[in-house]
């Protein structure tokens, strides 16, 4: 029987496996960390920033076969995202399923198939197929601008907290969702941000007469 590898144990790497597992499809699942979550994950390094809130409401942000808890409100947080995965791979027996704390260093495309790396192995694993679900907010993309600037520079990768824009006269370059979360995070803690944008785009509150804007 052919055997596939997944990379990663995030929100799309679990659906994946779940999908996989209800087909008979042999597969591994490899986790970097002990838990699942991905970005949401408050063990990973790349975790999103603690005031975060899902930008799509409830309805649109779940799993077509798993709800939402209806006593949350309609953005859920960094923490109940974080819940609400661990509820998922609870709930489709998942976490038996996913080798933790098993890092992949290299992946190889060869005649034979999927070479794989994983970190401590002595030699490569061979798959018939590899899905990566590792994730896109690893390598912070970080623009080259002419001039000098003596001041701190942070890619929105690199805020964790509130913390870091206390005090401080910030500049957000950017309009998209990380953008717009950091620029009402430092208006609402100092009050001294400037936002910058190539285009003009359009805002729109998350909720209208008390209900989700994107329902």
């Amino acid at each position: 029987m052919k055997r596939f590898c997944i990379i990663g144990a995030g929100a799309c790497g679990l659906a994946v496996a779940k999908s996989f597992a209800e087909r008979g499809i042999a597969f591994d699942c490899f986790e970097a960390l002990s838990d699942v979550g991905g970005i949401w994950n408050p063990e990973s390094p790349h975790v999103v920033y603690g005031s975060t809130y899902l930008n799509s409401s409830k309805k649109l942000s779940r799993y077509p076969d798993f709800h939402f808890p209806e006593e949350w409100a309609p953005y859920a947080s960094r923490a109940q995202a974080q819940e609400y995965l661990r509820a998922y791979a609870k709930e489709f027996g998942l976490n038996r399923l996913i080798s933790s704390n098993k890092r992949v260093t290299r992946a190889e495309h060869t005649p034979q198939g999927w070479r794989v790396q994983i970190e401590g192995e002595s030699g490569p694993r061979l798959y018939a197929g590899l899905v990566i679900a590792n994730g896109h907010h690893w390598e912070p993309t970080v623009p080259t601008y002419p001039g000098h600037f003596d001041g701190e520079m942070l890619h929105s990768h690199d805020v964790k907290s509130k913390e870091q824009l206390k005090g401080k006269r910030v500049l957000v370059v950017g309009a998209g969702n990380s953008a717009v979360d950091i620029l009402s995070d430092a208006a609402i803690e100092n009050g001294r941000v400037v936002h910058s944008m190539r285009r003009t785009y359009y805002f729109f509150p998350k909720t209208v007469f008390g209900k989700p804007t994107d329902v």
